[in-house]
């Protein structure tokens, strides 16, 4: 799981062990910078719309560090490096990150939250980034939080294709057994009514055929 938890998450973190990020094994790390950028609009109820726009592989750690401008910036457009964190990949969570790659558009999730103290510096605070659709999905129901899709960056592309290639396993089906069929008892002392008896009967002899059925299978 990467980044801060979605609320109302009961989740246990995966059961992958310690971290080596020299050799990859069971899990991997990779700090990304997360640029954010404020646009105003005409809006009624919002003067300025905030949204993440990009990600930065191994980025220095950062803390609203301003950006320049660039020479297409609507007036009163800005643009910071608001914050870096490290991304986590873990060997279980490889079919959500192989269903990310495999989709049209592979993305890193960034996740904003407005800031909780009116007096913020900046009105969102970056909460995550994760490479799993999964957990972006986790933050998105929770409908307060903001979730962007950007492009995965080339060398982050390449990092999770190498980790999925040394971790991910095809899940075999399995047939799910049929436990045996035992006929209606009464419970409690109950004795079944005439009435009753007839469709417990049938019903038994249904039950019995198939476990017959799937035994010879």
């Amino acid at each position: 799981m990467d980044g801060a938890q979605p609320p109302d998450s009961n989740r246990a973190p995966p059961p992958d062990g310690p971290a080596d990020p020299q050799s990859g094994e069971r899990r991997s790390v990779m700090a990304l910078g997360v640029i954010v950028e404020r646009r105003p609009v005409a809006n009624p109820w919002a003067s300025d719309q905030w949204l993440p726009v990009a990600v930065l592989p191994n980025a220095a750690e950062a803390d609203w560090a301003p950006l320049p401008q660039e020479p297409d910036d609507p007036p009163g457009a800005a643009r910071w490096h608001a914050a870096t964190l490290p991304v986590t990949l873990y060997r279980t969570d490889c079919e959500a990150y192989l269903e990310n790659l495999e989709s049209d558009r592979p993305a890193v999730y960034v996740v904003l939250r407005p800031a909780e103290d009116d007096e913020a510096a900046h009105e969102v605070e970056v909460v995550c980034a994760t490479l799993s659709p999964y957990e972006a999905q986790d933050f998105l129901d929770s409908g307060d939080d903001i979730v962007e899709p950007l492009p995965i960056p080339a060398q982050v592309e390449a990092w999770l294709r190498d980790f999925i290639a040394r971790h991910h396993t095809e899940t075999p089906f399995k047939k799910r057994k049929r436990k045996p069929h035992e006929a209606e008892k009464p419970v409690f002392g109950k004795v079944l009514h005439p009435v009753e008896r007839p469709f417990y009967e049938r019903r038994d002899r249904v039950l019995r055929a198939l476990d017959d059925t799937e035994g010879e299978a």
